[in-house]
């Protein structure tokens, strides 16, 4: 009987885990993708403001002057404000310096300075010279930082000025000559294609360039139908 009682008090604290053979419960381990002070541990992200220096991209257009000599524009954004980590990387950015941001476009052939404000690291394109006036027309889509929905605008050489000659709403792109598709050209008229939100849809709609024509050799899309959705009757049709 003393015998049973004491190997029933073996087998109770056994399987209370007072026993050698309980293997141990490991630690659960956290990992912070993002670090809210610096105590915290160097495997964690922790960012700061740093200033990122002006930046210039070259873009081919063409000849846009008529000198039949191939012209290229300088498109400068100003310095910028990143957050970057601890261990040099930028993950993104979020103003410019004294929040002045624009777009400065300064062209090889000296033709007058094109600035777009509130604008980083547009696009430019050469949109072929529609009016025939000797000058190409120019398409530019502001960047900014974040999303890619924004404005495409159409600039024309006009008494020495660039000056809008009309503008849409778009989803940019990053693929070389998409500007150029949203440029329609419909018998004795082109037209600028955008996109519009109505009713969580995304609408797409043309709009009528106010400039007169002469069709040479044009960079643009020739098209034997106006686009649905156009303005010129302001009836917009659906996707």
């Amino acid at each position: 009987m003393k015998q049973s009682v004491l190997v029933g008090i073996g087998l109770a604290l056994f399987a209370a885990g007072c026993g050698e053979s309980v293997k141990k419960q490991e630690p659960k381990v956290v990992v912070k993708e993002k670090a809210t002070s610096e105590k915290e541990s160097s495997d964690e992200f922790i960012y700061h403001d740093e200033v990122q220096p002006g930046f210039t991209d070259t873009v081919l257009l063409g000849d846009i002057n008529g000198d039949q000599v191939p012209d290229q524009a300088f498109i400068y954004t100003p310095p910028t404000i990143a957050s970057v980590d601890q261990h040099g990387k930028v993950h993104f950015s979020t103003d410019c310096v004294d929040h002045n941001c624009y777009n400065q476009i300064v062209f090889s052939c000296k033709l007058p300075v094109l600035k777009q404000e509130m604008s980083v690291w547009g696009a430019l394109e050469n949109a072929g010279d529609i009016d025939g006036d000797g000058f190409s027309e120019l398409l530019f889509c502001p960047g900014w930082f974040m999303s890619s929905w924004g404005r495409l605008y159409l600039y024309s050489l006009k008494n020495g000025r660039w000056k809008k000659i009309a503008d849409v709403h778009i989803w940019r792109e990053e693929e070389n000559g998409w500007m150029r598709k949203l440029l329609i050209r419909k018998k004795d008229n082109y037209y600028l294609k955008g996109i519009r939100f109505i009713d969580g849809d995304d609408v797409t709609y043309t709009i009528k360039i106010p400039l007169k024509p002469i069709f040479q050799d044009s960079l643009v899309e020739k098209s034997d139908t106006i686009l649905p959705g156009t303005l010129l009757n302001d009836t917009i049709t659906r996707l």
